[in-house]
């Protein structure tokens, strides 16, 4: 049993939320992408993934953030649109390698 979980409870199991092969895959990326992405606990692995804003393009739905730097009146149907067409040109990029992101859930048997 975990020491903040009685037993019974149902607690996140951090390595399925923030797994090592995509932590490092995205730390040495050139450029992350986000789009319209709340960063909350869940999909930050705790809060643990530290995006470097200087390489960091995040998408909203009436504006674009590049390298911290805010450009207004941008609609995300009109970037998602142009990223699209652009990356079918390039073709050539990777995702990460996981296997297996294990069980999302730990659940602690009842004593």
């Amino acid at each position: 049993m975990t020491q903040h979980a009685a037993a019974g409870q149902r607690t996140v199991n951090p390595v399925a939320m923030d797994p090592p092969e995509v932590r490092a895959y995205v730390k040495f990326c050139d450029v992350v992408i986000t789009a319209s992405t709340l960063l909350t606990d869940f999909n930050t692995g705790a809060f643990t993934a530290q995006l470097d804003p200087a390489r960091t393009v995040a998408i909203r739905h009436h504006n674009v953030s590049i390298a911290g730097k805010v450009y207004a009146n941008v609609e995300i149907g009109d970037v998602l649109t142009a990223l699209a067409v652009g990356i079918s040109r390039v073709g050539n990029f990777s995702t990460p390698k996981v296997e297996s992101l294990g069980a999302l859930w730990e659940v602690d048997p009842i004593q």
